[in-house]
């Protein structure tokens, strides 16, 4: 089965601000991708070059197995897309920009979105330029799933939501992936969202990929290891498998992050160093803070 997106060595910039530097990314058929990093760290570039709306100066970018750029129109129909912001259509009703994009599909289902628009309490008959920042938000939502896509790329798409309508959105996205096995790309600065529906985290930090694993496997594996030694100083660098980031702090001690991938590395670095290693689990915005200083 070819992966739903399929990213190697990728390159892209701005004149001459680079975006995206040398970027390998697979996403693996079936999860819920939370794409973390700071503003500015190149996620809606991403998104736009994943989906073939933006082309690379170099790398491959797959969709489907074929190429992004250029990429068949069934594999395009296969995608659903929320954008940061919505602004096409203002003059329509809601419902009839609804109907106006079902009608480019085989298969919409009308019925699914009017049952989402009632739970959400969106009053459909209103035009879209008359509706709140968030009401807009879940209409470019609807747009998005209306032909239940097979892939869900979602840019911020809860930044306009109150958390009630916040809520009730990542309870669909929830159901979608459960019953139909929808693979879902999303980014947010809400943590506390990626934590509760994510199965997949990946850390983007200055256009590299600082970290892409399951959700359950940073609970588990990620650690920040406090390193103490009385009487000397520590090493000014460390080289053990699965370390993401390793410093000298300003009172002699150090602090290390590291995958232990199942390594009991507390107890093997105290022996190597002759040093105290304290571990500890971080949280997912800790841990997003730590890689991206």
């Amino acid at each position: 089965m070819n992966p739903i997106l399929d990213l190697e060595d990728v390159v892209f910039s701005y004149a001459d601000t680079p975006v995206l530097d040398e970027l390998s990314f697979t996403l693996r058929p079936g999860s819920v991708t939370g794409l973390l990093g700071r503003n500015g760290a190149g996620k809606t570039t991403l998104m736009h070059v994943g989906l073939g709306l933006l082309r690379p100066d170099a790398g491959r970018v797959a969709l489907f197995g074929d190429p992004a750029w250029n990429a068949p129109a069934a594999n395009r129909a296969r995608v659903g897309f929320v954008p940061q912001r919505f602004e096409a259509f203002q003059w329509m009703p809601a419902w009839d920009c609804i109907k106006l994009i079902g009608s480019f599909y085989q298969h919409w289902d009308h019925q699914f979105l009017l049952d989402l628009a009632k739970t959400w309490g969106l009053k459909l008959t209103a035009k879209i330029r008359t509706l709140s920042a968030g009401q807009q938000q879940q209409v470019a939502i609807l747009l998005a799933l209306g032909h239940r896509p097979d892939f869900l790329v979602l840019d911020e798409p809860v930044s306009s939501l109150d958390p009630g309508a916040r809520r009730a959105f990542l309870s669909t996205l929830v159901e979608l992936n459960s019953e139909h096995e929808q693979t879902i790309l999303f980014s947010s600065h809400i943590v506390s969202d990626i934590e509760r529906i994510a199965t997949d985290v990946a850390i983007l930090h200055q256009g590299r990929f600082v970290l892409h694993e399951t959700l359950d496997a940073l609970k588990e594996d990620v650690l920040r290891l406090e390193i103490h030694h009385p009487r000397r100083r520590l090493p000014d660098r460390l080289e053990i498998p699965g370390l993401l980031d390793y410093r000298i702090l300003d009172d002699g001690a150090a602090r290390a992050l590291v995958v232990s991938n199942g390594a009991d590395y507390p107890t093997e670095l105290g022996e190597h160093l002759q040093a105290e290693v304290y571990p500890r689990a971080l949280p997912l915005e800790e841990l997003l803070l730590e890689l991206t200083t």
